[in-house]
């Protein structure tokens, strides 16, 4: 269920789902997030469809610390609609930013697992602006030369959510 701060929680609950097997109030979710629902994480989240190479560039713009959470990466796995991609699960990690998921990854799934289970299945909502979430690619950009002006990028095209530095104007590359 997303809050309105585009958080992602897991206060709703469904059917408990094992390997390839559906249930009555199932979400309907990814093979492979059923797949690793309640065989790999009991409780947490499961994010499906980071492109390639993507995982621990949006771990780190979560601000999600591997030597303090539970993570499992899956990096460079196949896929039927991308070709490859990643899958990163967080053990115990009960909401995700999801403007910071839809930033790195706009195609991505947020599998909410709640005892085993996967009670909501999310798009990620771009934010019309993000602040302090990664650098700007510009190296002459005032967020790059002074330490007090954190990054900010701002939303111009929804649809292919791309976004730009409110500084310099460049586009925002991940």
């Amino acid at each position: 269920m997303a809050q309105d701060d585009n958080t992602i929680d897991t206060t709703s609950d469904a059917g408990r789902i094992d390997g390839d097997q559906t249930c009555a109030n199932e979400v309907d979710a990814t093979p492979d997030a059923r797949r690793i629902a309640g065989t790999i994480v009991e409780n947490g989240v499961i994010i499906d469809h980071i492109p390639a190479g993507g995982a621990l560039r949006l771990l780190d713009y979560l601000g999600i610390d591997p030597t303090e959470e539970e993570v499992t990466l899956v990096m460079n796995t196949q896929s039927g609609r991308f070709g490859t991609k990643d899958i990163l699960i967080l053990r115990n990690v009960f909401s995700v930013r999801g403007e910071i998921v839809a930033f790195v990854a706009p195609k991505a799934v947020i599998n909410v697992v709640k005892e085993g289970r996967i009670v909501s299945k999310d798009e990620p909502v771009p934010a019309k602006r993000l602040d302090g979430v990664g650098r700007c690619w510009n190296s002459g950009c005032v967020t790059n030369c002074e330490r007090d002006v954190a990054p900010s990028f701002y939303l111009t095209d929804p649809k292919k959510v791309t976004y730009r530095c409110l500084y310099c104007d460049s586009e925002a590359r991940i």
